[in-house]
């Protein structure tokens, strides 16, 4: 705990060659997977600070394929939201607002690092690539509908809630779900 301590400080500090090492070296180092996942979380906003989006991305990616999720290349960013969006159509069919917001919290500490991660990622990596940051919504929606709600959740619903009504126009389910969030 102490050496991340430090390493974010560096981070904050400007300090941002050794904060990277640092960061690398205590992922060498980690044991479980909230630990892991927390280091990509803090990588994404050293990235940020440093104007490297590509290295932000990079991290964000790093991080969800430690939970299996591998997030396709943009080339193939159509074709998964096209996958995501029927899914997700299903698991909310028929689900007014007050049942998705009223879930069940997540009870387990993968699942809600996993939120958060994925929270991250749609703040930290992908506003330079709007499908990314759909499929990033979209996956942190079905996330929390299949394991249940945490920190990260609602910014999931109300993005995804953009995407169904600014995108799909579907405004009548962008608003079910948005105020979910």
């Amino acid at each position: 705990a102490l050496y991340r301590e430090r390493a974010e400080c560096d981070y904050i500090l400007g300090r941002f060659d050794e904060a990277e090492a640092e960061f690398a070296a205590l992922l060498d180092r980690s044991r479980s997977l909230r630990e892991r996942s927390e280091i990509q979380i803090l990588r994404m906003a050293l990235y940020q600070a440093k104007g490297d989006f590509s290295g932000s991305i990079r991290a964000g990616r790093d991080g969800l394929a430690l939970h299996g999720v591998t997030v396709p290349p943009d080339e193939e960013l159509p074709a998964a939201l096209t996958r995501e969006g029927e899914a997700l159509k299903l698991l909310l069919a028929g689900r007014p607002a007050a049942d998705i917001a009223g879930a069940p919290d997540a009870t387990s500490e993968d699942d809600k690092v996993f939120a958060r991660l994925c929270a991250n990622a749609i703040i930290y990596g992908s506003y330079g690539k709007p499908q990314l940051l759909q499929l990033l919504s979209m996956l942190l929606v079905r996330h929390s509908l299949d394991r249940g709600n945490s920190a990260g959740s609602a910014l999931g619903y109300a993005s995804y809630g953009m995407r169904l009504g600014g995108a799909m126009g579907d405004y009548v389910t962008a608003q079910e779900v948005g105020l979910a969030g």
